[in-house]
């Protein structure tokens, strides 16, 4: 009887640690190098329906409202805001993504698809952003996107 308590103890304790590790957590999330993001004439944004821990990628669209051509990579970069501060969501062990650059022309349109599931695993609910970087002659910039994952 003893050994069954001791089984079924272990096995809630077990069961508590998984459920918590799941969850993102802040004490373990580097704070977001990015801060506040400023405009920098490149819109982004999230194309299409409500964002849930089931959805597994979002449509977003980069809008290059600038008169010079700008460049963006695949590379993701998601974040959480928690108490007022934004802090990096990591990739997966072991992800690795294309090395491309996709051209923005000026006052154009792109839309591309930012896998979710691909690149994170555990997203809770929360207040998130994607920050993408741009690169143009005049230097680089960075723009965001927020969203909530329901």
């Amino acid at each position: 009887m003893k050994k069954r308590i001791g089984i079924i103890f272990i096995m809630v304790f077990m069961l508590v640690i998984t459920a918590c590790a799941q969850d993102n957590d802040m004490g373990n999330l580097a704070l977001s190098e990015y801060g506040e993001i400023e405009d920098t004439g490149i819109e982004v944004r999230i194309t299409g329906e409500t964002v849930t821990t089931e959805t597994d990628s979002v449509m977003i669209e980069y809008i290059n409202n600038t008169d010079t051509q700008v460049m963006f990579g695949e590379e993701p970069h998601l974040e959480i805001k928690k108490e007022d501060s934004w802090y990096v969501i990591p990739l997966k062990e072991g992800t690795a993504w294309i090395d491309i650059a996709y051209m923005l022309p000026p006052k154009g349109s792109i839309e591309k698809k930012f896998l979710l599931k691909f690149y994170y695993e555990n997203l809770s609910p929360g207040h998130y952003r994607i920050i993408k970087k741009f690169f143009m002659d005049s230097g680089n910039a960075a723009s965001a996107v927020e969203f909530d994952i329901q």
